[in-house]
C-alpha cells in the first residue's frame, strides 16, 4: 500500500498495512504491540500499567482486556469512560513511566477539545439510565427470532424467496447486535456471531481500531479492503480505477462473510464463541428435518443474501463521504 503524506508526521506509518487484505484482527493487534511501547503490560497516555488482577473484575468485561494486553489503550480508555472513577481506579495499577513518547495523533490536553467536551458529556448524562433502552434489547431478540424462523422455513419449502428474507433478517440482526458488543459483556452482543463474523474479531477491528482511529492508516476497516477498494488518498485512485471498483465491489459483496470466516480459520485461533455461526444450519438440520446437502445449500444462500446488505449498507455508509477528513488530506 502506498506510504501516504502524513497528516502527522511523528505517528508512525503501520508496517501492517502492507498485508492489506491478508491482515487480521490478531495481526493488527500483533502490530500495535510493535510500536505502542506497553512493554507487555498495558499503556494509558505516558504511564504502563498491570491490570492482569483486574481482568476478571472489570466491569465492562473480560475481553476488553485481555485482547489488548501489551498495548496502548489510551484512546479506548478515554473513550470508554466518561467519568473520573475509572482514571481514580487506575492509579492503583501504575507500575512506571513508559520508556518511549506515544505514537499517535491525539494528546488529550487537560483543557483540550476532547477532554473539555466529555467533561461536559458526563454533566450531562448522570440523569441517564446507563445501558441499552428496552426497545433496543426487544428489537434485536424480534430480529434474531425472525432469522431463526425464517432461516428454517425456508429450509422445509425450498423457499429461496423465504432464505432472501432470512438473509436480510440477518443482516439487521447482525447490525442491531453490533450496538451491544459495544457495551460491556452481554448475551445479546453473540447473536452477531449468527453471521459468520465474531464479536471477539469485531470488537479489534471495529470498536477498537475504525472507532478509535477512523479513517486513518490505523482504521483496520480501511486497509481491510485494499487494493480493492482506496478509501484514503493515493496517486493510484485514477478515474478509471474508481469505476472499477464501483463497478466490481457489489459484485464481491455476497462473499464477505465467507472470505471473513476463512480468513479467520486459517490465520487466527479457534474461540469456542466461534461455533454460534452454526446455531442457523443446526436448527434447519433439527428443527427443519431437512437433508444436510440441502440445509448447506441454504445456509450458503442465506448469507450470501445477508453477506449482501451487509456491504451496502457498511461500506456505503457516511464514513467515507468526501467531505469527511480521511488520512492524508491537503489542508484546505
Amino acid at each position: 500500500m502506498p506510504n501516504l503524506e502524513s497528516s502527522w508526521p511523528d505517528w508512525k506509518y503501520p508496517e501492517w498495512r502492507e498485508k492489506g487484505g491478508q491482515l487480521t484482527a490478531d495481526g493488527w493487534l500483533e502490530g500495535r504491540r510493535e510500536v505502542d511501547g506497553a512493554e507487555g503490560l498495558w499503556r494509558v497516555h505516558d504511564g504502563l500499567y498491570e491490570l492482569s488482577s483486574w481482568v476478571h473484575s472489570h466491569p465492562g468485561g473480560s475481553q476488553w482486556l485481555e485482547i489488548t494486553k501489551g498495548t496502548d489503550i489510551t484512546e479506548a480508555f478515554e473513550a470508554h469512560h466518561i467519568g473520573p472513577l475509572a482514571s481514580k481506579m487506575l492509579e492503583n495499577f501504575y507500575v512506571r513511566p513508559a520508556k518511549t513518547p506515544r505514537n499517535s495523533a491525539f494528546t488529550f490536553h487537560p483543557d483540550g477539545f476532547y477532554r473539555t467536551l466529555k467533561s461536559r458529556v458526563y454533566e450531562k448524562l448522570k440523569g441517564v439510565r446507563p445501558g441499552p433502552s428496552e426497545h433496543s434489547k426487544r428489537l434485536l431478540e424480534t430480529l434474531a427470532i425472525g432469522t431463526l424462523m425464517f432461516s428454517v422455513l425456508a429450509a422445509v419449502y425450498h423457499s429461496y424467496l423465504l432464505g432472501a428474507v432470512a438473509g436480510l433478517l440477518l443482516t439487521l440482526t447482525a447490525n442491531c447486535a453490533h450496538n451491544f458488543f459495544h457495551m460491556r459483556d452481554n448475551w445479546r452482543m453473540f447473536l452477531f456471531n449468527l453471521s459468520l463474523f465474531t464479536v471477539r474479531q469485531w470488537r479489534i477491528t471495529h470498536a477498537l481500531s475504525h472507532h478509535l482511529f477512523p479513517n486513518t492508516h490505523y482504521d483496520l476497516e480501511i486497509s481491510s479492503f485494499e487494493p480493492l477498494m482506496m478509501f484514503l488518498p493515493s496517486p493510484e485512485k485514477t478515474k478509471l480505477f474508481g469505476i472499477t471498483s464501483a463497478v466490481v465491489s457489489p459484485l464481491l459483496y455476497p462473499f464477505f462473510y465467507f472470505f471473513e470466516a476463512l480468513r479467520r480459520i486459517l490465520k487466527t485461533k479457534f474461540h469456542s464463541q466461534d461455533l454460534i455461526s452454526l446455531v442457523l444450519p443446526t436448527a434447519m438440520l433439527f428443527v427443519g428435518r431437512v437433508p444436510v446437502l440441502d440445509v448447506i445449500l441454504m445456509w450458503t444462500y442465506i448469507n450470501m443474501i445477508s453477506s449482501f446488505w451487509f456491504g451496502v449498507i457498511g461500506l456505503n455508509a457516511a464514513h467515507h463521504h468526501p467531505e469527511i477528513f480521511h488520512y492524508g488530506d491537503k489542508p484546505r
